[in-house]
Order: structure tokens, then sequence, then C-alpha cells
């Protein structure tokens, strides 16, 4: 009889589980409540996410090489005439670059500026796999407008650019290379595109 009861009460805590668990759900859901309010990006989330088709950047692609698979993309953006700033920050993402190891054939970085042809040999020996596009000022409106909001002592953003186009994060040039580095990673690892 004790093995009947036992049994009954098992059937009845099954079938009662799921139902438990989509009421939990949907109280969290529609309450907010129990929900994390922290994150462990270390960039700026960007909400709503803009979009390169969308601000019409390149015609629509980050994608330099059509014949490759899309990447994920690093874009220094600076908002004036690139110099020391954005010396830093072609640095950073360089070294970022390196450090993703094999996995850094699935990132491309790319500079928003026209670099003065004097400086176009040295920069391209600093920084042989940079790839450049020229700015376009409307283009680009939106992005310098984040740089000036989220980090208004610099003059350089950098954006993080998810395979689809999607522009999703955003670091400043003095921050730690270790945020963008641990998020490209986290990324990397999670992300089946790209």
């Amino acid at each position: 009889m004790s093995s009947n009861r036992n049994n009954k009460l098992l059937l009845i805590f099954i079938l009662c589980t799921p139902i438990v668990v989509m009421a939990l759900s949907s109280t969290m859901f529609k309450t907010g409540l129990f929900v994390p309010q922290t994150t462990t990006n270390r960039g700026i989330l960007l909400e709503p996410t803009l979009t390169v088709d969308k601000l019409n950047i390149n015609g629509g692609s980050l994608w330099l090489n059509k014949q490759v698979d899309p990447l994920w993309s690093i874009v220094i953006l600076p908002t004036n005439k690139c110099l020391n700033e954005c010396e830093q920050a072609l640095y950073l993402t360089r070294q970022i670059h390196i450090a993703l190891g094999k996995e850094a054939n699935r990132v491309q970085r790319i500079l928003i500026d026209e670099p003065i042809t004097s400086l176009k040999e040295e920069l391209h020996n600093q920084h042989p796999r940079l790839n450049y596009l020229p700015p376009q000022v409307q283009s680009y409106d939106p992005l310098e407008k984040l740089v000036k909001h989220n980090f208004p002592n610099d003059n350089v953003g950098i954006f993080l650019v998810d395979p689809h186009g999607n522009i999703i994060m955003q670091y400043g040039v003095k921050q730690n290379g270790q945020d963008l580095l641990k998020d490209i990673k986290h990324l990397l690892k999670i992300s089946l595109i790209g």
C-alpha cells in the first residue's frame, strides 16, 4: 500500500513539474522578478542595435573580401584625423587580434579613415592586417554621436560588429584591452557564425 502511495506521489510530482516551471517562467517574464540585472559583457551593449546596412556603411556591408565568409569586425572610428588616440586604438586592437591566436582568422579590423599618404605605408607596415574604409560623414554620424555620448573625452570609438552587420558593442580607447578581448573570445566561443 505504501509503495502504491509513493508511486502516485511520484506521478503527481512528475506531472506538476512542467506546470510549475511554466508558471514561474511566465511570472519572471511578465514581472521581471528574479531576472539578473547584471551582464557579463565589458563593453557598452548598444540598444537598439545599429546595423551596417541601415547606416549605409560601405554599401551595407563590411565584408571587404566577398570570397570569404563574413567575419566579426572590430571597427575603429576616429571622430577627427587619426592622431595619438587613434594610434593607441590601432595598437590596442592589433594586440587583441594577435591574442586571439587561432581564432584571429574569424575577426577583421577596420579603420574608418583615409590615412595621410605619408602615413599610409607606415600604418601598413605596423598593421598589415588592417583594412580601411573611407569616411562617409552621413553614414558614421550616429556612431560619432555614440562616441561623444558614451566616452565624451575620447576622439576615437571602437565598435564590435557581428557577421550579420549588427553593431553590438562599443568600447573606449582608454578602456582596458582585456575587456574587448574577453568579450570577443566569449562571442567567438558561443557563435556558430563568422
